[in-house]
């Protein structure tokens, strides 16, 4: 379905990545973004549940929250403030009928190889994985 003609930055990024015109959707809001994703996980899997960090920011969890979903939470590391790779795969296991998704956030450009174990157990269960860099 076509709602508007693309824009050059559409199909810049469209011919970067190599993708058929009409795939990328340019959005001004990180909110709005993420408020169609979980709108649409909600919609496609009947699951209604989040994960994210505890220190995550307000506005994405807002955004889970209009779209009607429940935030759960994650622990951190304190040397890094990512998300503790054994408290969320915990609470995959624990919610793994209803985690529609798992927002990963890299907090201060720390980054991490446990983003794979997480990666892993969301797939395993049919769990989306939302990376916020």
């Amino acid at each position: 379905m076509k709602f508007c003609k693309l824009s050059r930055l559409n199909t810049l990024i469209d011919d970067y990545f190599n993708v058929p015109q009409e795939r990328t959707l340019m959005l001004d809001r990180a909110f709005i973004g993420l408020y169609s994703a979980f709108c649409f996980l909600k919609e496609e899997t009947g699951r209604s549940k989040v994960l994210f960090t505890s220190n995550t920011c307000p506005s994405p969890v807002f955004a889970c929250v209009y779209a009607g979903m429940t935030p759960v939470f994650a622990d951190i590391y304190l040397d890094d403030y990512l998300m503790d790779e054994m408290d969320s795969i915990q609470k995959i296991k624990d919610n793994k009928n209803d985690l529609a998704a798992v927002v990963y956030i890299y907090t201060y450009g720390h980054t991490s190889d446990n983003i794979l174990s997480i990666q892993r157990y969301s797939q395993k269960y049919g769990i989306a994985l939302i990376e916020d860099v």
